[in-house]
């Protein structure tokens, strides 16, 4: 299920990659449409915790040593799936620095703008007035609200139509997002079944871990705006 999971993140990041492409050349209704379908690629990852939940605890402790260090959190191609959506960690990153095959593009994916970065410099390409530290920033630190994105979302939502392309990619965004908080969940009840609270394999708080990133939102305007409409 492991290696099932590292094929999907990668079509996953793929989707996304691309994606960012696509808004870098104003091509608003292609990236919904890959942003669609990363969603539906997210669900699917999903569904594998309905196989990985039927492990009992004394058939997870029956090969839990011979796991070693071995971590979730060393999926480079999860890692990537984190960066291009803007949470960044130059630690989580460097866990990857002595794989000479893998270290190179994860650096690069650090240091670059994340998806959610290139549509906020789409939204002030499109007229609404974003703030200078929004719009140039160190790419390699996690994305942090920002007060005027929120005011361009807000105002975008207050034209809601399905022929408002803006609108139309902020309701993917959030679908998205939700999709991926859906997935940490289920990782965090699964872990939680199995284990307790356990320390992670790979030396992480385990379920206290998972728990704190259940809270985590990638695009945390398209979330905080509609307690103001």
């Amino acid at each position: 299920m492991g290696q099932v999971k590292e094929l999907l993140f990668n079509a996953l990041h793929f989707e996304l990659y691309n994606a960012r492409h696509q808004i870098d050349h104003d091509e608003i209704v292609e990236a919904i449409r890959m942003i669609s379908r990363a969603r539906m690629i997210t669900t699917y990852i999903g569904k594998s915790w309905d196989v990985l939940s039927t492990i009992t605890v004394d058939g997870f402790n029956e090969f839990r040593n011979s796991l070693g260090q071995a971590s979730g959190q060393l999926s480079f191609m999860y890692r990537h799936v984190e960066f291009i959506l803007g949470n960044k960690s130059a630690r989580l990153a460097r866990a990857h620095s002595n794989i000479p095959h893998v270290w190179p593009k994860m650096k690069e994916a650090l240091e670059s703008p994340s998806l959610y970065d290139r549509i906020i410099a789409l939204l002030a390409r499109r007229g609404h007035a974003i703030d200078a530290q929004a719009l140039q920033r160190d790419w390699s630190q996690p994305y942090a609200p920002n007060e005027s994105v929120e005011k361009a979302w807000l105002h975008i939502y207050q034209a809601a139509k399905t022929d408002n392309v803006l609108y139309e990619l902020g309701e993917a965004l959030i679908t998205l997002d939700d999709h991926i908080s859906q997935y940490r969940w289920r990782h965090f009840t699964s872990v939680s079944r199995i284990i307790g609270h356990k320390p992670g394999t790979g030396g992480s708080a385990g379920v206290g871990w998972l728990r704190h990133v259940t809270e985590h939102r990638f695009f945390p305007e398209l979330w905080s705006l509609r307690t103001s409409l």
